[in-house]
């Protein structure tokens, strides 16, 4: 924490910024599932489903 490690993968959608690999709760999965389906790239869906689902 307070330190860049340009390891992690990091990626930041709609203001939000998440690094490494993340532990979606079900509920969330679905989101991704479905925000995929309607076109969003995995990699958004799962950001913004992961901080506003």
């Amino acid at each position: 924490m307070g330190r860049v490690d340009r390891k992690l993968d990091c990626r930041t959608y709609s203001g939000v910024t998440v690094c490494g690999t993340l532990k979606l709760s079900e509920a969330e999965r679905e989101c991704v599932r479905d925000s995929t389906a309607k076109g969003l790239t995995f990699r958004r869906a799962e950001v913004e489903c992961y901080a506003f689902a």
